[in-house]
């Protein structure tokens, strides 16, 4: 199995870019070259796109590595068409994926991202519901990664326990 593939399946692709702090209607539809991913990365054709509430956030106060051009977006689905040297990752594989901010996004037809960023969609689950995970299954294991020794395990966001504020 080659772990590299050098044939792009398209020269340009269009994305939605970030010029400033404001609001996601100020986004401009550019053409841009689709670049071949890098070592440890893979391309991913996107099929949906999630809304993620740090996307609208952030494109409304801006991000503190974001230039202009940025494309935003965090959370995706599609299916692999590229893979840089070292990955191992089947072309066509469904994966699902939360991008780093620091890094173009979803919200385009492309999206290059580190290989470690996907997970597998397995076959009985939908696109639209693939699109939506990532973040929080990312966003556990970042928490638990943070976690000490001494924590007990669901003591992370997603099982806190809710209490009401106080008056």
């Amino acid at each position: 199995m080659q772990s590299h593939d050098p044939i792009l399946p398209a020269v340009a692709y269009r994305a939605w870019a970030w010029h400033r702090a404001g609001e996601a209607g100020e986004l401009t539809l550019e053409s841009r070259p689709l670049r071949e991913p890098g070592p440890g990365e893979v391309l991913v054709a996107n099929r949906l796109v999630a809304l993620n509430p740090v996307d609208w956030k952030t494109i409304e106060w801006a991000h503190p590595s974001w230039r202009p051009v940025q494309v935003p977006g965090v959370d995706g689905m599609g299916r692999i068409v590229a893979r840089g040297a070292g990955v191992q990752l089947p072309l066509g594989m469904r994966v699902a994926y939360h991008q780093s901010l620091a890094r173009d996004g979803s919200f385009a037809e492309y999206t290059c991202l580190a290989a470690d960023a996907v997970l597998p969609v397995p076959a009985g689950v939908s696109d639209e519901v693939a699109a939506g995970v990532p973040c929080l299954g990312f966003d556990r294991r970042r928490t638990r990664a943070r976690q000490t020794p001494a924590q007990p395990v669901g003591s992370d966001v997603h099982t806190a326990k809710r209490t009401r504020p106080t008056p």
